[in-house]
C-alpha cells in the first residue's frame, strides 16, 4: 500500500506537468494559427486591391478567400485545444475554471535542449509494490498450506484438590498432593473433506505462482519502457535543431515567394502552397518540443527530481 500510494503521488505529479506543458503548447498553436491568418489575411487585402483595379483574375481572388477561411478554421481549432487544455489543468489543481489567467512559462530551445533525463532510483514504486504483493501472497500460501494440515497435539494437566468441609483445610489439602487430578491425552484435528482441502492449498500456491509472475513481468516492463523513454527523449532533442532549421528555411522559402508575388512573378497558389509549408513546420517543430518535454515527465516516474 506504501509504494502504490508513492506511485500514485509520483504519477499525479507528471500528470500535471504533463497537462501544464501541454497547455504552453496549445498556447503556442494559437499564436501559429493567428499568424498563418494574419498572413492569409494579407494575401487576401492585397487580391482584393488588384481585383477592384481589375489587374488580376477573380480566381486568385476566390483563392484568397478560400485559404482565409480554411486558416479561421485552424485558429477556431487551435482555440478549442486550448480551452480543452485549460480545463484539463485546473482539473489537476483543483479548480472549476474553463480559463487559465496565469502567465505561463515559454518554450525556449536552450531550455528545451538542456534538459538531461533525470536519474532513476531504482525499482519503480509500482514494481515494488508488485514485488512485496508477490512476498505476501506467498506467505499466505505458505500459511494455508500449515492452517490446512492435520494437526496432533499432546496434552497433559495436573491439579490438586482439597476435600473437607472445613475452608482452611481445603485450602492446605489443595497445596498438598493429597487429591491429586491428572488427565492425559492426545488431540488430532484435521480436515475431513481432504479434496477441499487440497484444493485450497493448491489455490493458494498458483495465487502466489501468479503474483510472482505478474511481478516479474512488470520489472520486464518497466526495465523496457525506461530505455524506451530515454531512447525516445534523445531522439526527439535530436530532432529538434533538425526542425529548427526547417522551420527557418521555409519561413525565408516563403518570404522570397512572397517578394516574387509582388514583381508579379509567381502565381497564387505557389505563395499559399509556401505559406502552408511553414505553417506545417511550424506545427511539427511546437509537437516536437511538446513530445521532449512529455517525455522528460514520463521519466520522472521512475524517481527523479519533482
Amino acid at each position: 500500500d506504501k509504494f502504490n500510494d508513492e506511485y500514485h503521488l509520483i504519477r499525479m505529479r507528471s500528470d500535471a506537468e504533463t497537462s501544464y506543458w501541454q497547455l504552453v503548447v496549445a498556447r503556442k498553436m494559437v499564436a501559429a494559427a493567428k499568424g498563418n491568418l494574419e498572413r492569409a489575411e494579407r494575401i487576401l487585402s492585397w487580391y482584393s486591391r488588384r481585383s477592384q483595379m481589375q489587374l488580376t483574375d477573380r480566381s486568385d481572388l476566390l483563392q484568397g478567400q478560400a485559404i482565409v477561411a480554411t486558416r479561421k478554421v485552424e485558429l477556431e481549432t487551435a482555440l478549442a485545444d486550448e480551452r480543452m487544455k485549460a480545463r484539463t489543468f485546473n482539473v489537476m489543481r483543483n479548480s472549476d475554471a474553463e480559463a487559465v489567467k496565469e502567465t505561463l512559462a515559454d518554450l525556449k530551445y536552450e531550455q528545451i535542449t538542456a534538459l538531461k533525463a533525470p536519474e532513476r532510483l531504482g525499482a519503480r514504486k509500482d514494481v515494488q509494490a508488485a514485488q512485496q504483493l508477490a512476498i505476501a501472497d506467498k506467505g499466505r500460501a505458505k500459511q494455508s498450506e500449515e492452517d490446512n494440515k492435520p494437526d496432533v497435539s499432546a496434552y497433559a494437566t495436573l491439579s490438586t484438590n482439597g476435600r473437607n468441609p472445613n475452608s482452611s483445610t481445603t485450602i492446605n489439602q489443595s497445596f498438598s498432593g493429597t487429591y491429586p487430578m491428572t488427565v492425559v491425552g492426545v488431540k488430532l484435528n484435521m480436515p475431513l473433506s481432504f479434496g477441499v482441502a487440497s484444493n485450497t492449498r493448491q489455490g493458494y500456491r498458483v495465487q502466489a505462482e501468479s503474483s510472482d509472475i505478474l511481478y516479474q513481468r512488470k520489472s520486464y516492463e518497466s526495465e523496457r519502457l525506461w530505455l524506451d523513454l530515454n531512447r525516445r527523449f534523445e531522439d526527439a532533442k535530436n530532432r529538434l535543431p533538425l526542425a529548427i532549421d526547417v522551420e527557418k528555411a521555409q519561413k525565408k522559402k516563403v518570404e522570397f515567394e512572397r517578394e516574387r508575388h509582388g514583381r508579379g512573378r509567381t502565381t497564387t497558389y505557389q505563395v499559399i502552397q509556401f505559406e502552408q509549408d511553414y505553417a506545417t513546420a511550424q506545427v511539427s517543430r511546437i509537437n516536437l518540443e511538446s513530445d521532449i518535454l512529455n517525455l522528460y515527465a514520463q521519466l520522472k516516474t521512475f524517481g527523479g527530481n519533482p
